[in-house]
């Protein structure tokens, strides 16, 4: 951009940055020069090595998209796994999932799909993958999982609902209930 000015006067207010994350350099830059690191399409037990990351380049606040909603798995189950291969096929998302502890997801999605399989490199998206990042569950069980965040050190949880479901609004709604006490 060239001679482009900001439309109002900020004074001592200025908008906060928050950058999107998930490779070891990327961390550590974003805890650098950001206010905020966004985590996203993780799991929660790669939530401590991702703020250990952003910790060695500075005190930026953790946000974390957290991917859930209080649904019946049989409505959401293939949603999940075509969610969840269309980020596998994406370097960067390939491998922090395999950093994750997916490896064999990540192999094996990749492998299908590079042969024009695309229905098996979907179905290779295991049942604990799709229970570790876009978790369906009962109310209770929401908010388990969103605490399992916090707990692992997210200090900004950004509730993700699934909406998967035949009421997709009655699903988002109790979704959303579900992770206001949690955080």
């Amino acid at each position: 951009m060239r001679k482009f000015r900001l439309g109002l006067r900020l004074g001592e207010r200025r908008p906060r940055i928050v950058v999107g994350a998930l490779g070891e350099q990327m961390l550590r830059l974003a805890g650098e020069l950001a206010d905020g690191v966004l985590l996203n399409y993780l799991p929660a037990n790669h939530v401590p090595w991702s703020v250990e990351q952003v910790r060695r380049g500075g005190a930026a606040t953790i946000y974390a998209y957290v991917h859930a909603g209080v649904a019946e798995r049989a409505d959401g189950i293939d949603a999940a796994r075509r969610d969840l291969f269309s980020y596998t096929v994406v370097d960067s998302y390939a491998r922090s999932f395999a950093a994750a502890g997916f490896e064999a997801e990540v192999a094996e999605v990749r492998q299908r799909y590079g042969a024009g399989d695309r229905t098996g490199a979907v179905e290779a998206v295991s049942d604990a993958m799709v229970d570790a990042i876009d978790f369906m569950g009962d109310a209770d069980a929401v908010a388990g999982f969103v605490r399992r965040y916090v707990d692992a050190g997210v200090e900004r949880p950004v509730l993700m609902p699934l909406p998967w479901g035949r009421d997709r609004m009655a699903v988002t709604l109790a979704t959303m209930r579900a992770a206001i006490g949690a955080a």
